[in-house]
């Protein structure tokens, strides 16, 4: 039968993970205040979707509209774009360009560039609209000649892109608005399709980095678990207060010392005290075996080797995936382990089976012995003997 000590097992290793995944996401979240990776895999996102290559067209005008303009600080240099092998031209790292732009500014600034032209800041407000933003003007102005327009900065593909978002528009500027934010969030599904790889990769590192630099070893901790009751025990109670309170993956306030205290409070085999070597694991001394063999070299090498990897794989996932793993191996665990009852409850049930076994015994005792029969004309007379006494007294 599965007992319940595998589940709290594996409800401690969960706990483990659900602890180091916090602290590999505080460090990552602190890299990408620092790197901007999110606004570099954007700005990289919204030239492709524009067939801007360079960034030199339309790129820039989008980014220096106002609605763009706005929502960052300093300008769009494309002169800073740098080539990255297969990934092509991108920004560096630590661009102060935005991490996020709305559909709606970017659909916006779009058809404005395009029916009213680029931005120029001399012109004024007058001569930049003279009437409101239709779709006629649109069509008029994406199917003018391109040499002698001044949306010379528009690719064939994008004008044929936008064509078609006025065609199937309905005669209605909304409709076309909403096809073209549409048609951004699909480019932008993509874009965070590739920065999620991205964080992955870095979250792989840093997981299996963390589990090296504090000697996490999920063969060792699960060997320990299932063989100290009391630290199983007491890290399944802590647990359950966490599994109860979502908080614990978006608190703020605690730094990844706090993380790596509680963490350490585990009193798990986890840590480099004692400098407890690798080729010793069973002990806090480092020494070498004269003859090593087979089964010894995995215990002592290659174990630590792969539960490192195992710790950094399962780093790698994130703290809201352990997070709903850590809940649903407490709906298992409530359904599997037999609830302990209480003292009272206990002696009830105590009593209720006394007073059950003599009703029981009661009842066989007289099944087996059953009341004397009475000879007749002792005891209480019969209808037919009173009868037989009245005649002889009439008579």
């Amino acid at each position: 039968m599965f007992g319940s000590e595998i589940l709290d097992v594996a409800i401690g290793l969960v706990f483990v993970y659900l602890m180091l995944s916090l602290v590999s996401s505080a460090v990552q979240e602190g890299l990408e205040a620092w790197l901007k990776t999110r606004a570099v895999y954007l700005e990289r996102g919204i030239r492709e979707l524009l067939h801007d290559a360079d960034g030199t067209q339309i790129a820039t005008q989008i980014y220096n509209h106002p609605l763009i303009f706005g929502l960052f600080h300093g300008e769009y240099t494309p002169s800073k774009l740098v080539k990255k092998g297969d990934a092509g031209w991108q920004m560096p790292r630590g661009s102060a360009l935005p991490s996020y732009v709305p559909r709606e500014n970017f659909a916006v600034a779009l058809l404005d560039i395009v029916a009213r032209g680029p931005v120029d800041e001399g012109s004024p407000p007058s001569e930049l609209a003279p009437q409101p933003i239709s779709l006629e003007t649109l069509r008029e102005r994406l199917a003018a000649d391109p040499v002698v327009s001044e949306l010379t900065m528009l690719s064939p593909r994008l004008r044929r892109g936008l064509l078609a978002a006025i065609d199937s528009a309905q005669g209605s500027l909304r409709n076309a608005q909403q096809q073209i934010e549409a048609w951004y969030d699909s480019a932008m599904d993509r874009v965070s399709g590739a920065y999620k790889r991205q964080t992955q990769r870095v979250l792989l590192m840093l997981g299996t980095a963390l589990a090296i630099a504090l000697n996490v070893d999920s063969l060792a901790v699960a060997d320990f678990l299932y063989s100290h009751d009391k630290v199983r025990d007491a890290i399944v109670a802590e647990a359950t207060v966490v599994a109860h309170d979502t908080s614990a993956l978006h608190d703020r306030t605690k730094t990844v010392r706090d993380r790596v205290t509680q963490l350490n409070a585990l009193h798990l085999p986890i840590g480099w005290n004692g400098m407890r070597s690798l080729v010793r694991r069973d002990g806090w001394t480092f020494s070498v075996p004269e003859v090593v063999d087979v089964a010894a070299f995995w215990r002592y090498v290659l174990a630590p080797v792969f539960g490192w990897l195992m710790t950094g794989l399962a780093v790698s996932l994130g703290a809201p995936f352990w997070f709903d793993v850590l809940n649903k191996i407490m709906v298992i665990r409530s359904t599997v382990k037999p609830k302990e009852k209480s003292p009272d409850e206990a002696s009830d049930d105590r009593q209720t089976k006394t007073m059950a076994s003599s009703t029981a015994s009661s009842q066989q005792t007289t099944a087996t012995n059953p009341a004397p029969r009475q000879p007749l004309g002792s005891g209480t007379p019969t209808r037919g003997t009173a009868l037989a006494a009245k005649l002889a007294t009439d008579a």
